[in-house]
């Protein structure tokens, strides 16, 4: 389960994230008033007994208690009974803790509570583009490692050796991977949407955590992708991002001549950008 929140960069930072139900964070909200409250009585009836010394100590205590609380709050998005039940406390805008912005992000309810023990973290390195291993050049012999032909939904025929990341505006940090900027008015294409990598016999598809989401049709079944786990994707299978689509070249849907292909690959080729 995925709730809702994109980063800047189109990437969803809440990917397999469960938001925290009443039943979660109602026990942690009541133990960290506790661990506040607590020494904080014992403070003023210390100092009704006359013990002022005693008293002010136990101020002090609770004023570092509750310190502690809210920078742990603030910079790791746990407090003690976060902690406790299993909870992180984040932006929903970028999936991190608010640091500084904390009062301004309670008083604005700009803060999620999520169950990180039945999904997943946000803060954690899942939420990193995913680094592919390079399989191609040692699985499969180099003549069969020929360039493959992605056909657009606009009838462009898009060319690429080994990976192509497809998106508004995509970027990448892995070296020769080549990027497509697609113009997407409606704006479903998230800046940086999906990876297609070709391994010789196969096109291996890849959503990276695109707002609306990537997915295949084969025939009358069409099914979403999991973000970040590579999925191959069969030679007659439509896929679509956002709400375009794509096919290789040469499959069912395909029926253009060889020598367009060849002038829109020249075409296309012209709007590919190497990493």
């Amino acid at each position: 389960m995925s709730t809702a929140g994109k980063t800047d960069g189109g990437v969803d930072a809440f990917v397999y994230s469960v938001r925290a139900d009443t039943r979660a964070w109602c026990p942690a909200l009541v133990s960290d008033t506790l661990t506040v409250l607590v020494p904080l009585i014992c403070a003023v009836l210390t100092s009704a007994a006359r013990e002022p010394l005693a008293g002010a100590g136990l101020v002090l205590l609770t004023l570092g208690i509750a310190g502690g609380q809210v920078i742990a709050l603030a910079y790791d998005g746990r407090s003690l009974g976060a902690r406790m039940f299993g909870l992180r406390i984040v932006e929903r805008s970028s999936g991190c803790p608010s640091g500084r912005l904390l009062v301004a992000d309670l008083v604005g309810r700009r803060l999620r509570v999520l169950d990180i023990r039945r999904g997943r973290d946000p803060i954690s390195s899942a939420v990193a583009l995913y680094r592919f291993p390079e399989r191609a050049a040692a699985q499969h012999p180099p003549a069969r490692a020929t360039n493959t032909v992605v056909l657009l939904d606009s009838g462009q025929r898009l060319p690429f050796a080994r990976a192509l990341v497809v998106g508004r505006n995509p970027t990448t940090d892995a070296r020769g991977e080549q990027r497509f900027s697609w113009p997407d008015l409606s704006r479903t294409l998230s800046k940086t949407h999906a990876r297609l990598e070709w391994d010789g016999e196969s096109v291996w598809v890849t959503d990276l955590g695109s707002a609306n989401g990537t997915a295949m049709e084969v025939g009358v079944e069409r099914a979403s992708l999991d973000p970040f786990v590579p999925t191959r994707m069969p030679a007659d299978a439509v896929l679509w991002l956002g709400d375009r689509s794509l096919t290789i070249a040469g499959s069912r849907r395909d029926r253009r001549g060889a020598s367009d292909a060849a002038d829109d690959g020249d075409e296309a080729a012209r709007g590919v950008h190497h990493a």
